[in-house]
């Protein structure tokens, strides 16, 4: 009773927006609808330093693609556990122990700063900046490779999207791959499915009127530049002046 009661701190109810901003008008198309979910607040940062976590449960997440784990921590003075939910990796089962701190072992589960993880590891929820939290590689199935050490301060990883680049020692990184790998194999029965998960038809811009799309009005088939709602080209090219990457994919190396 005492860990549900715990468990209703890390949940939180979602407003429905359906993709309208605070005048009431569609700023992100084709969204609205959805069954009632709750937002699971996901420790990204991995900062309960030196504190032995086991494994309670592993659930399912509507927010997400990846199955996520519940973690309870060694009490703390006052006799109570702490809760806290991470990204569940692929093989982690309940009763599994988990440490985030740099003398831990590389072992799944582990949160280890980049510069004690060796060349080949694979890893997920990977901080870009020391002690903000993971955004790299937390969707179903993606993880990133760590290739070598860069002059005493960077590592240089590769991305789910193959990407090369460099990432500061300091940041965190998540031992093993994101759990839920057979969600791209997962097929939607009808179109009732794609409105449970808050999606709405797309209509294409030729069939639409000249007021409302570029693409709109006249007969026959179009050619040309594809456009947005707004006329601006689609076609845009990646910006490659970033220092800290290293390696694009391939198609933008032409």
């Amino acid at each position: 009773m005492k860990n549900n009661f715990l468990i209703k701190y890390l949940t939180f109810g979602l407003k429905k927006k359906s993709g309208h901003n605070n005048l009431g008008r569609i700023t992100v198309f084709h969204k609205g609808g959805g069954h009632k979910k709750k937002y699971r607040i996901i420790d990204y940062k991995r900062n309960l330093y030196k504190k032995l976590g086991s494994v309670i449960d592993i659930q399912y997440d509507p927010n997400r693609s990846a199955n996520i784990a519940l973690i309870s921590y060694s009490k703390d003075n006052k006799g109570f556990g702490i809760l806290s939910y991470i990204i569940a990796p692929d093989g982690l089962n309940l009763g599994d122990k988990v440490i985030s701190t740099k003398f831990a072992r590389i072992r799944l589960g582990n949160c280890l700063p980049l510069f004690k993880i060796n060349s080949g590891t694979l890893i997920h929820n990977v901080e870009l900046y020391p002690n903000n939290g993971g955004i790299f590689a937390r969707a179903a199935g993606t993880s990133i490779i760590v290739l070598r050490k860069y002059n005493n301060k960077y590592t240089v990883v590769k991305l789910p999207s193959g990407v090369e680049r460099l990432i500061n020692n300091e940041c965190k990184g998540t031992i093993g791959v994101v759990s839920n790998i057979i969600h791209k194999l997962k097929k939607l029965k009808k179109a009732g499915n794609s409105r449970w998960l808050g999606n709405k038809p797309v209509v294409r811009g030729v069939a639409m009127n000249p007021i409302d799309h570029p693409h709109g009005g006249g007969e026959g088939k179009k050619s040309g530049n594809r456009l947005t709602p707004w006329g601006k080209n689609i076609n845009r090219r990646l910006k490659l002046k970033n220092r800290f990457i290293l390696q694009k994919y391939k198609n933008n190396l032409k």
